[in-house]
């Protein structure tokens, strides 16, 4: 019993440890690529970039979930197909229980100028 109470201890002292640390770790969901401004590009697929809060676990672009790489805990880079013409493109922040976190959004509008 007293082993059990002390690793419960310990589990719950980590925790909020844990926790404390990740809240200094603030960061907005948002396209940063041109500073989330439009733009044209004549690259497809083209690699857009961003950055979410930990608390985010995947990302979709128009509702499909894509392949993110995490450059560090919060930034992230996606290479996105695009299709001719303009392309808007929103992308939303998922938890770890498949559930979309609300106010994880945001769009940027790439015109694709190439063949």
């Amino acid at each position: 019993p007293d082993d059990a109470t002390a690793v419960k201890t310990w589990v719950r002292d980590r925790r909020g440890f844990s926790l404390s640390q990740l809240s200094s770790v603030a960061a907005e969901f948002r396209v940063t690529t041109n500073n989330g401004r439009p733009f044209s590009t004549a690259a497809s697929p083209y690699t857009l970039q961003g950055t979410a809060p930990v608390k985010v676990d995947a990302i979709t672009v128009n509702g499909s979930e894509v392949s993110a790489t995490w450059t560090d805990v919060t930034s992230w880079s996606i290479d996105v197909d695009l299709a001719p013409g303009q392309n808007t493109l929103v992308f939303k922040g998922w938890d770890s229980r498949s559930a979309e976190i609300p106010g994880m959004e945001d769009s940027i509008r790439v015109t694709y100028t190439g063949p």
